[in-house]
């Protein structure tokens, strides 16, 4: 029997878009430069600081920055933390690309009566800047950033918090996104179907901890809106 469901979680990263590895490492070098430490070093502290920044602990870019330079061993000035921590948020900008098939599923299903839409992201301060810069807010009724509620994929708390904010329960929720960090187990565990998207190219710093099931699988986006069969449309929507 199929399930109509209410709303479509999405994940957004190598889900909705990617970076761009070496735009990303070029500006991780200039950083390093202006922090007068080793590249690797500094990337390699970077990504070390993942989880706390997700979970809000490390709230700002130039938190991040100051922790950085603190297990590094050296210490910057407030004027060059500044001025760091501007290009670091102007990099990531920069580097993101939205893959070909996300704005047509998004204004595709944004047409489909009654269903909520709601992005989840294991996600760092800078994520709401970037979902402005690339314009995916007009096309979510709510945006939910592990770093405002303290809670990562795959713990419960994040899938329950998005479909209450979506008003309906995990089992009417379709989950979607490229399985990092298991993401796609999390969600299924909470009564969530879910979808992975099969995405090639994704930046090997970020990946960790795969999932390993999931109840559907696409290599684009636009496959999954098989799964509402002749749900009707409204033929209009709030994003173009």
């Amino acid at each position: 029997m199929r399930v109509r469901f209410d709303a479509v979680l999405l994940d957004l990263f190598d889900t909705l878009c990617h970076l761009d590895e070496e735009m990303y490492r070029e500006g991780k070098r200039g950083s390093a430069a202006l922090l007068r430490v080793d590249a690797e070093a500094y990337l390699e502290t970077w990504l070390s600081l993942q989880d706390p920044c997700q979970r809000g602990i490390l709230f700002s870019t130039e938190n991040r920055l100051e922790e950085c330079c603190r297990r590094l061993g050296t210490r910057a000035e407030p004027a060059t933390l500044r001025e760091v921590s501007r290009r670091e948020d102007e990099t990531l900008l920069r580097c993101a690309r939205l893959h070909p098939d996300a704005l047509p599923v998004l204004r595709a299903l944004r047409r489909m009566s009654g269903l909520g839409l709601v992005l989840v992201s294991n996600a760092s301060s800078a994520a709401r800047s970037l979902v402005r810069h690339l314009v995916l807010n007009r096309f979510f009724d709510h945006l939910v950033f592990s770093f405002e509620l303290g809670s990562l994929k795959p713990e419960p708390a994040i899938y329950r918090e998005a479909a209450r904010r979506a008003r309906t329960s995990p089992r009417r929720c379709l989950f979607v996104g490229d399985g990092n960090s298991r993401e796609l187990e999390g969600a299924m565990e909470v009564g969530m179907t879910a979808v992975r998207i099969e995405r090639h190219g994704v930046m090997e710093p970020y990946r960790k901890n795969p999932s390993r099931s999931w109840n559907h699988s696409v290599d684009d986006l636009r496959q999954i809106l098989e799964l509402f069969g002749s749900r009707q449309e409204t033929g209009a929507t709030s994003a173009p």
